[in-house]
């Protein structure tokens, strides 16, 4: 069985999958599909992103989707810090939405336990089976930055905690996984991409 330490840092190292892979597939969507040189290209493009999106939401779902799961953010965090953490994510959440998406009025309705059914209902009907095709047209996709901003705000409260333990070293700082960082990173992830594609 995992010590509490151990299981923070399970979490830690999900939550930085979780980042990491949002960042490539931002760089993914900076490949412009029609302008593949090739057929096998525009396919290729086109898994890659829906297998990174794929990833970002089962692996999202690890810590945040089901209060039974091992790794559980209430089980990452000490109980009295989990409503003050509940109250940052929705902050972070909702300024994130408003940003990504501006035609929307208000997001005071939107919860995190909203959020997180949204991306479990995309996770257990469409990246973990396939269902009708009508229904997937119907499907409200998880915004890709919320998702990033919501596991960075764990990966931050958590690498702070774990600040005393030695094995933290090996961990990108939350600094290096956010502003101007993390943009450096989607921009060698889309050179790496165009290079491959035009190899």
């Amino acid at each position: 069985m995992d010590t509490p330490t151990e299981k923070q840092f399970i979490g830690l190292w999900t939550l930085r999958g979780v980042i990491d892979a949002c960042a490539a597939l931002e760089a993914v969507d900076k490949l412009d599909v029609q302008q593949a040189s090739t057929h096998e290209n525009k396919v290729l493009i086109v898994t890659i992103y829906n297998s990174l999106f794929d990833t970002i939401c089962i692996d999202w779902c690890k810590v945040f989707g089901n209060k039974n799961e091992k790794h559980h953010w209430r089980k990452l965090i000490e109980r009295p810090e989990h409503e003050a953490f509940q109250a940052r994510f929705e902050r972070r959440m909702r300024a994130v939405l408003t940003v990504t998406s501006p035609r929307l009025e208000t997001f005071d309705h939107v919860s995190m336990d909203a959020f997180v059914e949204l991306v479990r209902g995309y996770r257990d009907k469409y990246a973990s089976h396939l269902d009708s095709s009508s229904q997937v047209k119907q499907q409200h996709y998880p915004s890709v930055p919320v998702l990033r901003e919501t596991a960075w705000l764990l990966y931050s409260q958590l690498y702070e905690g774990l600040a005393g333990c030695n094995e933290i070293k090996s961990y990108p700082t939350p600094d290096q996984l956010s502003g101007v960082a993390y943009s450096e990173k989607v921009k060698r992830f889309h050179e790496a991409f165009l290079n491959g594609l035009e190899g």
